[in-house]
């Protein structure tokens, strides 16, 4: 049986007195909205030291962007452990879970992931993570596809969302290209321009030498 993603979310904020728990450290914080915000599950998947994926932190969203509310220092795999010691020595982070969201060896689930694990499993989802195909969603501006009952389908993605991966992936592929190399993607749309110039093939009828034969073939 795969990972179940909100299970496991809930075990490890059981040491802060479960979600109610975590809820009253936000209103603590400021948080206006602490008793209704959404929690998402951070989960990880480092092959070289992990067989499975695991849940390692907590985000919120507000408006389009996360951020973790919860993350762990040191988790039950003794070379994840031993890797953030050694990326620390370099990089200044403030807990393991967002060292392995940096490094790609994690994700902040959406409701879109969620629906995609369904369909496949964890490890999957994660793989495309390390491959850049799927968004971290860390520390970035993101619209991503949320599952509501009034959700407004767009498209040409299905209601239940049974043919939707293939599309949302490359429609966050095409976003995070286009962020990441704008000069990339405007020089990569201005050659489609021009392709499509280069194309465009005119006949001028007037003076056209077709033979008999050739108008019968296509009348």
């Amino acid at each position: 049986m795969g990972l179940n993603a909100n299970q496991r979310m809930s075990e490890i904020l059981r040491p802060l007195g479960g979600e109610e728990g975590l809820r009253k450290k936000l209103r603590t914080h400021g948080y206006s909205d602490w008793n209704t915000i959404s929690f998402y599950p951070i989960i990880a998947y480092f092959p070289k030291y992990m067989d499975s994926c695991d849940v390692v932190g907590v985000a919120v969203r507000s408006n389009y962007s996360f951020k973790i509310v919860y993350g762990c220092i040191k988790t039950d795999y003794q070379g994840v452990n031993e890797w953030y010691s050694y990326v620390s020595l370099h990089d200044d982070y403030n807990s393991l879970t967002e060292a392995l969201l940096d490094h790609h060896k994690a994700m902040i689930a959406t409701e879109v992931d969620v629906q995609d694990a369904k369909l496949r499993n964890w490890e999957s989802i994660l793989e495309e993570v390390h491959d850049g195909v799927r968004r971290t969603k860390y520390d970035v501006d993101d619209d991503d596809f949320l599952l509501t009952d009034s959700m407004n389908i767009t498209f040409g993605v299905s209601s239940d969302f049974t043919d939707s991966s293939d599309i949302l992936s490359f429609l966050e592929a095409l976003k995070d290209f286009s962020a990441m190399n704008p000069k990339r993607f405007i020089k990569f749309v201005e050659q489609g321009e021009e392709l499509e110039e280069e194309l465009e093939i005119k006949f001028d009828e007037d003076n056209a030498d077709w033979n008999d034969d050739f108008i019968n073939e296509w009348s």
